[in-house]
């Protein structure tokens, strides 16, 4: 029990390095940048969930563009996946959270002009864009966590690491206020978190859990708003529940599964292979047998759609919006391509208005059955 206080004391009673809070708007667009740190934060979601529970009439969205591995002058990506400009403009960002520090920290203390010069660079290159067409973005750079000793044999004590992450910790101040752009320090607070919490925070020194999660995330919410306020549990675990949801689908958009295949240089590729001496065949590329797949997949549906509405029309049953839905939803797919090729939604056209003209008759049929005949004309 008296440790729980000392944690609790402890989250009340830091001391921040921003004068004001931080300056939301209503509406803002806020794109998470950085490490292993920003990725994995889609797993637990409380820093959003904390967030969202500050300020909801602001209609905030998030939208985390982390990449484990990330640096601030480092970034593999997959062909065709886009560069991180492409994605803070496709996010319409005009708040951006940037995780740094962890991986450039291994460059030591020789390592520290470099970085501070590319951190500079950094921040003065993202507040001089507009990502969202209308206005110089605002940012809030967080600092590395510190590394916890979880007094397992098999890892390291974090000693020689946290050494460097403090010198890198102090540099990102440093650039931060000379930027004036909103500085966290999860170091110093995370390093003493670790000294009176009775549970890891990490799974391995250096990656959250869900409990370090929450905890971090406490931090960052006391930070950004220079306030602590009384929250309502139940209504924080169905916040949340909306935003791990959310994370989970965005991230299977934002990284999808053998991306190369899909928008890299494997999606248009034609491969020339010799079946026989003299005859040359040619290998579709994978993205045009998912369509073809997704095309008899959507023969197949309206097929079984028409059949089963023009037997509940008979009974007067059937409402043919709710069967309509799922074809409307496979055309916006076909259109949505990740290759960004619209004309997969013209040659997919001709069949779906053939079934749009014979879902007009089930609905007309309905309509009648129902003795509604102004239906039938609208």
């Amino acid at each position: 029990m008296l440790r729980f206080l000392s944690l609790a004391l402890l989250l009340i009673g830091f001391s921040s390095a921003n004068a004001q809070p931080f300056p939301f708007q209503k509406g803002d667009h806020v794109s998470i940048l950085g490490n292993t740190l920003a990725e994995r934060m889609q797993h637990h979601g409380w820093m959003e969930t904390l967030i969202h529970s500050r300020l909801p009439g602001h209609e905030l969205s998030f939208r985390n563009l982390g990449f484990s591995g990330d640096e601030l002058t480092l970034r593999l990506r997959s062909a065709g996946f886009g560069s991180p400009e492409d994605w803070l403009k496709q996010t319409n960002a005009n708040v951006v959270f940037a995780f740094f520090g962890y991986n450039e920290s291994f460059a030591g203390e020789e390592g520290l002009p470099k970085f501070e010069k590319d951190l500079d660079s950094f921040l003065k290159e993202t507040l001089s864009k507009k990502y969202d067409g209308k206005n110089n973005p605002r940012i809030v750079l967080f600092s590395p966590i510190a590394h916890e000793n979880i007094n397992d044999p098999n890892l390291p004590n974090g000693i020689e690491n946290n050494k460097r992450i403090d010198l890198y910790t102090k540099a990102m101040a440093k650039v931060a206020a000379a930027n004036k752009v909103f500085f966290v320090d999860l170091f110093t607070t995370t390093l003493n978190l670790y000294s009176v919490s009775e549970k890891p925070l990490t799974i391995n020194g250096i990656h959250l859990n869900e409990f370090g999660d929450k905890l971090v995330a406490e931090i960052i919410e006391k930070q950004l708003f220079q306030n602590d306020v009384q929250k309502n549990p139940v209504f924080l675990d169905k916040l949340r529940a909306s935003v791990l949801e959310k994370d989970f689908h965005w991230f299977n958009r934002y990284r999808t599964v053998d991306g190369y295949s899909i928008y890299g240089g494997r999606a248009r590729q034609l491969v020339i292979a010799v079946q026989q001496p003299g005859q040359l065949i040619l290998e579709q590329p994978r993205l045009l047998r998912r369509r073809q797949w997704v095309e008899r997949q959507l023969v197949e549906l309206a097929q079984h759609v028409l059949h089963r509405d023009e037997l509940t029309v008979d009974r007067c049953e059937a409402d043919v919006r709710d069967r309509v839905q799922p074809l409307q939803l496979c055309d916006h797919h076909l259109a949505d391509y990740p290759a960004g090729d619209l004309r997969a939604a013209g040659r997919h056209q001709p069949p779906l208005d053939v079934i749009d003209d014979r879902l007009h008759g089930v609905r007309g049929q309905r309509a009648l059955g129902g003795g509604d005949a102004e239906a039938v004309e609208g």
